[in-house]
């Protein structure tokens, strides 16, 4: 399918790795201009070089979700640089799988900066430009824990439902001005940051990290993790005007893992 992105410019927070990447490619692929944003510099660059050489126009930002500073200058340089934001991906975070009783308040504060203050800031900046053109989407790239919460991230999970909340309440407050705002929900993905956590998932369940990854993916109806292009085929198409009559929609995209209606 055509998604018409050709000029559209994107944001894409968390845009070098795992499923931002793949979200970034596929702006790169439909003519759209990216603004890619992430914490490690020479990383960065490198994944901008790529999309340049297959034609892609990328602008690198360099950002941290716990600096709201840094959210400011996203939509600024973007716009200096690339033009009005039509499209927002919320995607940067971190993974946070702990044994509940030993968490830190400093982490607690950290959970909900990365997870809801910060995206929520970010997405306020880029709502007030596009209400005065009146048009627009944002994506917020959540996850199937924020309905249906696991023990292992009792603190992300408390953290990701107001951002589910949010999302309703947004998409009413902008559907008037032609602004369109979801959420997809992310199961298991083979991504750099579930392989990270692999280790402390093996250790909450006594388990070689070998076999966490086997658990993890096990537990998916499917029986595999999902592949971060199939999570990004899903966030471009709510991002696009193929998709101009969802606005308010907590989509899943988890290998059938989520059972609630």
């Amino acid at each position: 399918m055509d998604y018409e992105l050709d000029g559209k410019i994107a944001v894409v927070t968390g845009g070098t790795s795992g499923i931002g990447l793949e979200i970034a490619r596929l702006y790169a692929k439909g003519r759209a201009k990216v603004a890619i944003t992430g914490r490690d510099e020479k990383k960065m660059a490198g994944v901008a070089e790529a999309l340049r050489d297959d034609g892609a126009e990328v602008l690198e930002i360099q950002a941290d979700l716990a600096n709201l500073s840094d959210m400011d200058r996203i939509i600024e340089e973007t716009e200096k640089n690339l033009g009005p934001v039509d499209i927002l991906i919320n995607n940067a975070g971190r993974s946070y799988l702990g044994d509940f009783f030993a968490t830190e308040p400093g982490l607690w504060e950290e959970i909900l900066k990365n997870r809801i203050i910060s995206p929520l800031y970010l997405t306020q900046k880029a709502l007030s430009r596009m209400s005065e053109r009146g048009h627009g989407a944002v994506v917020f790239m959540g996850a199937v824990i924020y309905k249906e919460p696991i023990p292992e991230n009792v603190m992300a999970a408390a953290a990701g439902g107001g951002i589910l909340s949010a999302t309703k309440a947004l998409a009413k407050l902008m559907a008037p001005k032609g602004i369109r705002v979801n959420a997809v929900l992310l199961g298991q993905f083979d991504t750099p940051m579930l392989r990270r956590g692999l280790k402390t998932y093996a250790k909450l369940h006594g388990v070689s990290v070998e076999d966490a990854g086997k658990l993890r993916a096990s537990q998916n109806p499917t029986g595999r993790l999902g592949d971060p292009a199939e999570a990004a085929q899903l966030a471009v198409f709510l991002s696009s005007d193929a998709a101009s009559y969802i606005t308010g929609a907590l989509v899943p995209v988890d290998g059938g893992r989520a059972w609630s209606i």
